[in-house]
């Protein structure tokens, strides 16, 4: 490829009023390509960077504020004489701003999966399955990439604090992401904020020579992708560092916080111009080119038609619609708490000096000797003035009078401007709320920033959609960029049970981000999920387990919450059941088994429970005889019985006791009725001369060698039934006293927080 300009492009005009995009002919036709040449294209990169440079400029000032630059210019005050004056930054901005990115922060990195996606592949019925193992692991690539971290806190950067944020792709296959804001990107004045209506986007980056020698490396392929290696190598060859142009504001900024504006060996780069032009048929055509004329008309990069669309290539994140719902029109959380954080940095500075001045002496000199003469002189533990010196009374301000109301009202102002940002300006500084109280607060909060997430998520899902697209092409090989993490992805689900094609036939357009609990706030989500607790009784299991993972979540994260609660709910069985299943086997053969203190007394009672409620159960359906079924079952219901007595007076597990004694119950009058009716057979038995096991006696008597209770046996029985119906009672009376009590002291609280609110509206009316 060695010529970039398109053929007969000299038929259609360039208006002269606008930027010189080649236009319809007198004939009606259209040209194939609107960019005409690498020229044009610089031109219209100098336009809109011209037209950027007051925005530019008022970045800077922000970034300078951001920085910890002081609030006034410190060169000033030294030809002024006042180089002794406070003139400090407190670092207000980026604590507001480190504030303010926090829950959007929170909105990635607390759910558990990133994405929610929907597979084509295979019967209905199994795709719950597969849809979500690739959820898990598409999740899991995207969150183990290098940079998914650092560019997703780059564009949340841009979006909270300019308003406005870019992410793109770096060529049309790989599916990794980079962050950017205004100052790298330009867009044309008065456009609307949003992909389908961009016509033209420029975006200004810097190359080294090894970056850009890849992408020529093999020359023949570089040409079949849209490469011109003639204009890329002219370009290689002229590389130089780069030198600061003293006319771009925010450059120079950047530049002077990383104290490299005249340090003169830093690497060779390459300006690097990308753009984006919109054809008449709506496709998107790609080129690049340098930003410095490098002799050449050629572009080092041209591909027409590349995209259907523009969010195929770059998404914009935008806080809001702005004064004018223009793309320069919008504007975030710098440029709202600027000039507050100036004049709280002037007002605290000033603050400083007086508290010096208050702490000085006074004094005034006659003449220039006794300025020379101001030494102190110091004779033991005292100190000697002058005499010539005059002792000046001079009366310091009360700040917490004058000054300190102005900061706090000013500070109240502020916090005004950014309360959609977080939840940290909910109470107003009173923490003495109730329970009902918190929670309508952060509802309010959470109804005040809906707006905001909606702005956040919308553009976030296009951009993790489009990364999954990517991902999911099956001619992705490990050699492209990206591609080891997508192969290591396949060979995780293949070893799930995931075939390929579950991957290569996911449905984009369903695909979706996972919204997190509580819209990034941490209180508001434990809040929300207290509220889902109170519906616990209500779940199954399988709402109960989810449940109980995202409590978990909540509370350790949910690399943690795995080792609680298992991701896909399976049932894991722990050395102590496994214990107790074979001791039912002792149990059930009449072998006694004794209960130990050490016994795990929770967990061994489930195990049992399980075959005694298979033998209640064989009873309720008439599937087996009540005596037999009694007998079997007696040394069983007596060792779990004997756990149960042995459940500590752990608050959680007091619950599950009451559970247990509720079977138990149901239980035990089973095996008491079984016990009694074959005490009056066996009775029966031997008044009619016959025995066990010969006729006069029904044959299932004396299966598995168990002799008849006797009336000892039965009596004990009784006696540990009647216990434990004590032991519930008493249990049931105590959690009744705990109700009452805890009902009583939560009404107190409501009254005392009632009877404050009435005290605060009083000294408010007054």
């Amino acid at each position: 490829m060695t010529e970039s300009t398109p053929s007969g492009n000299e038929r259609f005009p360039t208006p002269l009023d606008s930027i010189p995009l080649l236009t319809m002919n007198r004939e009606g036709e259209v040209p194939p390509s609107r960019l005409k040449n690498a020229s044009s294209a610089r031109t219209i990169y100098v336009r809109f960077r011209d037209d950027d440079l007051p925005n530019a400029r008022n970045r800077a000032l922000m970034l300078d504020q951001l920085g910890g630059g002081p609030p006034w210019d410190q060169s000033v005050l030294d030809n002024e004489g006042m180089n002794d004056t406070t003139n400090l930054n407190f670092g207000g901005s980026e604590q507001q701003l480190e504030r303010a990115m926090a829950p959007f922060y929170a909105l990635v990195q607390s759910p558990e999966n990133l994405v929610s996606v929907s597979t084509n592949f295979g019967p209905l019925e199994d795709r719950d399955d597969l849809n979500s193992i690739l959820s898990e692991e598409i999740s899991r690539t995207i969150r183990s990439w290098s940079g998914f971290t650092f560019n997703t806190a780059k564009i949340t950067h841009h979006f909270v604090w300019d308003g406005v944020a870019f992410a793109n792709f770096p060529d049309d296959t790989d599916w990794r992401y980079s962050g950017s804001g205004l100052g790298e990107y330009f867009v044309p004045r008065q456009t609307f904020p949003s992909e389908d209506t961009l016509e033209v986007v420029v975006r200004r980056d810097t190359y080294t020579v090894t970056q850009l020698y890849r992408s020529i490396a093999n020359p023949d392929l570089a040409c079949d992708l849209g490469w011109n290696v003639e204009a890329t190598k002219i370009a290689i060859q002229k590389a130089a560092p780069k030198t600061p142009n003293f006319y771009d504001w925010e450059l120079m900024e950047d530049q002077i916080k990383n104290n490299d504006l005249w340090i003169a060996n830093t690497c060779a780069t390459i300006s690097v111009l990308s753009f984006l032009i919109r054809e008449f048929d709506g496709t998107i055509s790609h080129y690049l080119t340098t930003e410095d004329d490098q002799g050449t008309e050629d572009f080092m990069y041209c591909s027409r038609q590349k995209y259907r669309e523009m969010s195929e290539q770059l998404v914009i994140f935008t806080y809001g619609i702005g004064v004018n719902c223009k793309t320069h029109g919008i504007r975030g959380l710098g440029y709202k708490i600027w000039a507050f954080e100036e004049q709280r940095n002037r007002s605290l500075s000033r603050m400083i000096d007086q508290g010096t001045l208050a702490s000085s002496i006074m004094l005034q000199a006659t003449d220039e000797e006794t300025m020379g003469n101001a030494a102190l002189t110091y004779i033991g533990n005292q100190a000697i003035i002058d005499p010539t010196f005059k002792a000046v009374p001079f009366n310091i301000p009360n700040l917490e009078q004058t000054t300190m109301p102005v900061l706090a009202e000013m500070e109240r102002l502020r916090n005004d401007r950014v309360s959609s940002y977080s939840s940290e300006n909910v109470f107003d500084g009173d923490q003495r709320k109730t329970k009902f109280e918190v929670g309508a607060a952060l509802q309010q909060n959470a109804s005040l920033s809906s707006v905001s997430l909606d702005f956040w998520y919308s553009p976030y899902e296009r951009l993790i959609r489009q990364s999954v697209r990517r991902m999911s092409r099956p001619s992705y090989v490990p050699g492209e960029p990206g591609g080891r993490e997508v192969a290591d992805l396949r060979l995780r689900l293949l070893k799930r049970g995931v075939p390929p094609e579950a991957l290569y036939l996911i449905d984009h357009q369903a695909t979706k981000v996972v919204k997190a609990i509580g819209s990034g706030s941490a209180s508001a989500k434990t809040l929300s999920l207290q509220r889902v607790s109170d519906l616990r009784p209500a779940m199954d299991d399988v709402g109960q387990q989810k449940l109980n993972r995202d409590l978990a979540i909540d509370a350790v994260g949910v690399a943690k919450a795995n080792e609680y609660f298992p991701p896909n709910g399976e049932k894991r069985i722990s050395p102590e059941y496994g214990i107790a299943i074979l001791q039912n086997y002792e149990l059930l053969r009449g072998n006694e088994v004794p209960v130990l203190p050490t016994d795990r007394h929770v967990v061994q009672a489930e195990a049992h429970f399980k075959p005694l409620m298979e033998g209640f159960d064989a009873v309720e359906k008439g599937q087996a005889p009540i005596e037999q079924i009694a007998q079997q079952m007696q040394l069983l219901f007596s060792h779990t019985a004997d756990h149960v007595e042995r459940i500590d007076g752990d608050p959680a597990t007091q619950a599950k006791a009451a559970e247990f004694r509720q079977i138990l119950q149901q239980v035990g009058e089973v095996i008491s009725n079984g016990l009694r009716k074959a005490q009056a057979q066996a009775i029966k038995a031997q008044e009619e001369g016959g025995q066990p096991g010969q006729p006069g006696q029904p044959e299932d008597q004396s299966s598995e060698g168990q002799p008849p209770p006797d009336a000892e046996k039965i009596a004990k029985f009784e006696k540990h039934k009647a216990e434990m119906q004590m032991a519930r009672e008493k249990h049931d009376q105590k959690m009744q006293e705990l109700l009452q009590e805890s009902a009583l002291k939560r009404g107190i609280k409501d009254a005392e927080a009632a009877a404050q609110i009435a005290l605060n509206a009083k000294k408010n009316q007054l």
